[in-house]
């Protein structure tokens, strides 16, 4: 009997153990209000600040990237070298949405606070980066269309400027990664990106001058 009820506290405190790991955050702020811009071939930088995006849920993705410390390459560049990838505790990128409320973002958990991968009590760099669902649904789809300037369809793509966040080890709201000394109302950005048809046509026409240039000559 003793043994089995030991066992049982052994098992009680190891669920606690693994729902523990990992610092408290949340998507959630009702000040969010990322934008998109109102000049296409704006990424990644010019363009105009346009108004703050349609309120149907699911049409923009958002993840956060985190790094202890980061040099100015990181800067405005979302594919720097300090850079990680939030993720769950127990695995999987933190991914957030918009939703019904007008330039609101959510994401799993995010009411209470989500268990990350950071260490709690830990102060980290943050970065906010955000794509149109027509650019695909994960980073893995997306990265790649960063690094090329080449995208697969017609939508916007952005980043918000670095910010910092500071994760908690209690069950609380966690640590916003809007407002406070993060990303503050209105840095996150996203850049209408050019469709792949328009760009076809660019090149069209960049061939049809050439080759009257060189008739010509």
């Amino acid at each position: 009997m003793k043994t089995i009820i030991a066992a049982i506290i052994a098992l009680a405190i190891g669920t606690t153990l693994v729902h523990a790991q990992g610092g408290l955050v949340s998507w959630a702020d009702a000040v969010a209000k990322p934008q998109t811009n109102t000049s296409p071939f704006g990424f990644p930088f010019g363009g105009v600040q346009g108004e703050t995006f349609g309120s149907g849920a699911g049409l923009y993705y958002f993840m956060l990237l985190t790094a202890t410390s980061t040099t100015a390459i990181d800067a405005g560049n979302p594919l720097g070298p300090d850079w990680n990838v939030l993720t769950y505790a127990t695995g999987g990128i933190a991914y957030g949405t918009n939703n019904v409320v007008p330039g609101s973002v959510t994401g799993l958990g995010s009411t209470p606070g989500f268990a990350s991968s950071l260490t709690a009590g830990i102060t980290y760099s943050d970065m906010v980066v955000g794509w149109s669902a027509s650019l695909g649904t994960t980073w893995a789809q997306v990265s790649p269309q960063v690094e090329t300037d080449d995208w697969v369809a017609g939508g916007y793509f952005g980043f918000s400027n670095i910010g910092t966040i500071t994760p908690t080890a209690v069950p609380a709201n966690g640590a916003g990664i809007f407002g406070g000394t993060s990303i503050q109302s209105g840095q996150t950005i996203l850049y209408a990106v050019p469709e792949p048809a328009t760009l076809a046509l660019v090149g069209l026409g960049s061939l049809s001058l050439l080759v009257l240039h060189r008739r010509k000559a």
